[in-house]
């Protein structure tokens, strides 16, 4: 069921990665990942060096992600709110990317470490919004983007909260690490998976706002039909819901995207490949876009999690956008499925809410999550040629 996490302890600082480089090694390892990387045989030690680098930059997030996403469960329990948790490092990938488009660098960005609340209601996301910002122990809030009020020019909502990490005196060396909290409900999560989930299988970026303007004009049209369901402001700009609705169900029919979203749950191969038959709280997620299979690694450690993570991390880098990769930590193997169902295909509730409005009914807001199962494999993957096929205007 979707329900709240039970505490779970802590896991001791020493497992965690160290910060190894000073904050100048730091800003010199961001410079140069601004630019393209070239893997020539006159640089690659330097450039060896710069990813050893980041990653150690990006992987001493993990400690501080940890205890905030411990402070943020107790939070939720002590409300008695119903929903779950997931935390995670930013991918390489996107954080090149980021520091392309902004003029920041890597010792200023604000959520290579992030931790993930998805609630059952808008409720009980503005209640826990308002307790994290009253109180949230010895993190000081640094910013936050009330992104369900305002909802982004493409349709995303959720309330981000960018937080510094309030270290004691044993672990100090993490001190003021900017970790960024995703405060949403289960409807935005519906949405924010279905955009995820055909950018990564179409291997647009979608959720970036690049790839078919047909499918970016579909999401966000239905973006602001999801937020009439929860008596949020529709999108700067949105047409009239007659308008609205008409318009989705041409877009409806041109890309087929009703079947292209059910027949996302029968695509995806989820296969089980851990270190341990034994159940961990590190996932590493490979997601092969080519044979449509995702392949999931266990790990106890956070040490044994982000060494792989970094290893993962530079196939993927060699593999022309073939493979994707992502470190998450939750308390549960459900848990990763229900954050992160865009890897395997679920989107079931977007779908439904879809139906509904193509029939000329009202999307419905999911105060009372259904039971969760995930998707049995399929034997074989089915044809997807039906779905490779390019929608331009």
């Amino acid at each position: 069921m979707f329900s709240f996490d039970p505490f779970w302890g802590v896991s001791p600082m020493s497992e965690f990665p160290q910060p190894r480089y000073s904050e100048s090694e730091v800003v010199k390892a961001g410079k140069a990942l601004k630019g393209d990387v070239s893997w020539d045989e006159e640089n690659v030690q330097d450039l060896r060096h710069v990813f050893r680098v980041a990653n150690n930059w990006r992987d001493s997030h993990a400690y501080p992600t940890h205890m905030v996403r411990r402070a943020l469960i107790g939070k939720m329990n002590s409300g008695g709110r119903k929903g779950l948790t997931a935390a995670r490092l930013k991918r390489m990938s996107s954080i090149r990317k980021k520091l392309r488009g902004m003029s920041i660098n890597l010792n200023r960005i604000q959520d290579l470490g992030g931790c993930r609340s998805i609630l059952a209601s808008m409720d009980d996301v503005r209640s826990l919004v308002q307790d994290l910002v009253s109180d949230f122990g010895p993190h000081v809030l640094h910013k936050q983007s009330d992104h369900i009020t305002k909802p982004k020019a493409g349709g995303y909502r959720s309330h981000h909260l960018i937080f510094r990490y309030g270290a004691e005196r044993a672990d100090a060396s993490f001190a003021g690490r900017l970790i960024e909290l995703q405060i949403r409900s289960r409807l935005q999560h519906s949405w924010a998976t279905a955009v995820e989930a055909i950018g990564l299988f179409n291997g647009d970026d979608l959720k970036g706002g690049n790839g078919d303007p047909n499918w970016l004009r579909f999401f966000e049209l239905i973006a602001s039909e999801l937020a009439i369901a929860e008596n949020c402001p529709e999108l700067d700009g949105a047409p009239s819901h007659e308008d609205r609705v008409r318009e989705i169900r041409d877009l409806d029919k041109f890309l087929s995207a009703s079947s292209a979203l059910n027949n996302l749950r029968q695509i995806v191969n989820y296969t089980d490949n851990y270190y341990s038959p034994e159940k961990g709280n590190h996932y590493l997620i490979r997601y092969d876009r080519d044979r449509s299979s995702v392949q999931l690694q266990a790990f106890h450690s956070a040490l044994l999690a982000t060494a792989a993570y970094d290893k993962a991390e530079k196939e993927a880098r060699q593999s022309s956008g073939r493979l994707t990769v992502v470190l998450v930590e939750v308390s549960k193997l459900n848990d990763l499925m229900t954050a992160y169902p865009n890897y395997y295909g679920d989107v079931s509730i977007f779908v439904e809410n879809l139906g509904r409005i193509v029939s000329g009914r009202e999307a419905k807001e999911y105060k009372l999550p259904p039971q969760e199962r995930a998707p049995p494999p399929p034997t074989n993957i089915p044809d997807q040629s039906w779905f490779r096929r390019s929608h331009k205007r």
